[in-house]
């Protein structure tokens, strides 16, 4: 068997996404396959080579059981000759006990009792079709045989040697042990297994791409908590904290105690006394420990760190902080990606050499994109003339609007829409109106979300296109903590 090799750095610069020109100016299958190059050239062979070596595994251990299954038969075929000699032999020693009693008349069938067990025990006596190769001395030999080629002596036992469980090792066979607890780590081990990665309780935690439906990318706060890209706050704690994100995550710049990154649950999300983990990469580094909350929560510094994390309870809401830090002055630190996860032990990455790899990164976006959207829909990217939807004018004075939502939103608060009116306009026939001065939420119904304008210079029972349109237009439909 050919030993596996590793994927090393230069092969991933060969052919992943970081070998592409800044400005991809292929034609869009082109620009999309530079997505997957990694994937497919480098990735699935060597994933595929190591399902050719457990394969080649268990063919070896498939010849060991059929080997098995042959002398378990063999010795069941002694078993049945040396029973069969055995009662040869009572009948010989019945015969011989008749010859003493009365030799006249018992002299021959002593003799054909002896030829008889002489048969069943080594055969070549000619009385008997198969004898040479149905006794005793026969299927003792097979029996041998089957377990190993003759072998009467292995590890201290003697006579018929078995194969059993623990006489070879991983390591003498060149290969893996079956739970591959001789690998270097655990995650290691769920890598080449390709199972065993726990969901992420967090949403959109993979910092290098994460799903930003705001489109802002640096924020600062000089109070309070500030809202980020999708799911995620800055917790400032009256002093002054600012976030920006860069290619290798989310950089965050503090300047004050207690101040960090949080993302919030509804009371239910969480339990207490149960077991989580949390991970987390900053600057480059591994940080993981498990917790244990309780009624109001739990903080616990990371091991080797001088951040730590934090699973809190308040104002009928749990909060996870994967990164907060109580230390003062000014200091910077960068977050490529976090997990929290029930149970112990962190399935967020493993590691390549001195390289850590993120399990399942890049990967589902568009499931990832869809827990987002139950806490924030923005359905037109902010801009010039981005089109919202349609409406009808139910009078003079007021539309109804009724969105389809891409997925159906929280429902244990109603949902709010945010937009700047002054930029807000309705047409129909290439003729715009901008006059809503006000608007509501309605009742809606799983994917759909009715909202109501009220302005002037409507026609009733009339359909208009609802746009927005102008410099830092924006229209969204939040349901956020």
């Amino acid at each position: 068997m050919s030993e596996l090799q590793k994927i090393t750095q230069e092969q991933m610069d060969a052919v992943g996404v970081v070998s592409a020109p800044d400005v991809l100016s292929g034609t869009p299958s082109e620009n999309k396959s530079i997505f997957d190059k990694m994937v497919r050239q480098l990735i699935a062979p060597a994933y595929n080579q190591a399902i050719d070596a457990i394969n080649a595994i268990e063919q070896t251990e498939g010849g060991i059981q059929a080997a098995e299954a042959e002398r378990v038969e063999a010795e069941q075929g002694r078993e049945e000759a040396e029973e069969a000699r055995q009662q040869a032999e009572a009948e010989r020693a019945e015969a011989e006990e008749n010859r003493q009693n009365a030799e006249t008349g018992y002299v021959q069938q002593a003799a054909d009792s002896a030829e008889l067990s002489e048969s069943w025990a080594v055969g070549g006596t000619g009385i008997r079709t198969g004898e040479d190769t149905n006794n005793a001395k026969y299927w003792s030999q097979q029996a041998q045989h089957a377990a190993g080629g003759g072998v009467t002596s292995f590890k201290n036992r003697s006579g018929v040697v078995v194969p059993q469980t623990g006489d070879y090792t991983a390591e003498m066979v060149g290969a893996a042990d079956r739970k591959l607890s001789n690998l270097d780590t655990p995650q290691t081990a769920l890598y080449n297994l390709g199972a065993g990665v726990r969901p992420n309780l967090g949403d959109n935690c993979d910092f290098m791409c994460p799903i930003n439906q705001r489109g802002k990318t640096s924020w600062t706060a000089t109070y309070g908590d500030v809202t980020l890209f999708d799911r995620w706050k800055l917790q400032g704690h009256e002093a002054e904290i600012s976030a920006q994100l860069i290619s290798t995550g989310l950089k965050i710049s503090m300047t004050g105690t207690n101040q960090g990154l949080k993302q919030l649950y509804s009371s239910d999300y969480l339990t207490t006394g149960e077991i989580y983990t949390s991970t987390v990469i900053v600057d480059g580094m591994l940080y993981s420990v498990e917790l244990v909350p309780d009624i109001t929560g739990k903080i616990v510094q990371y091991p080797g760190a001088d951040f730590s994390c934090a699973v809190t309870f308040a104002i009928g809401k749990w909060n996870w902080y994967p990164v907060v830090d109580y230390r003062s002055g000014n200091r910077d630190v960068t977050i490529s990606a976090c997990k929290l996860e029930n149970g112990k032990g962190q399935t967020l990455c493993y590691f390549s050499g001195d390289n850590i790899r993120i399990f399942c990164a890049n990967q589902r976006k568009s499931e990832v994109l869809l827990d987002c959207q139950k806490h924030l829909w923005v359905p037109r990217r902010y801009g010039t003339d981005a089109t919202i939807g349609y409406a009808v004018a139910e009078s003079e004075t007021k539309v109804k609007m009724v969105l389809s939502l891409p997925t159906t939103m929280r429902d244990d608060i109603v949902p709010t829409v945010n937009v700047d009116l002054t930029k807000l306009f309705f047409r129909r026939e290439n003729v715009s109106i901008n006059t809503a001065t006000s608007l509501s939420v309605g009742a809606g119904r799983g994917d759909r979300l009715i909202v109501f304008f009220v302005g002037t210079g409507f026609s009733a029972g009339e359909i208009y296109d609802v746009y927005i349109q102008g410099s830092g237009a924006y229209f969204e439909v939040s349901c956020e903590y």
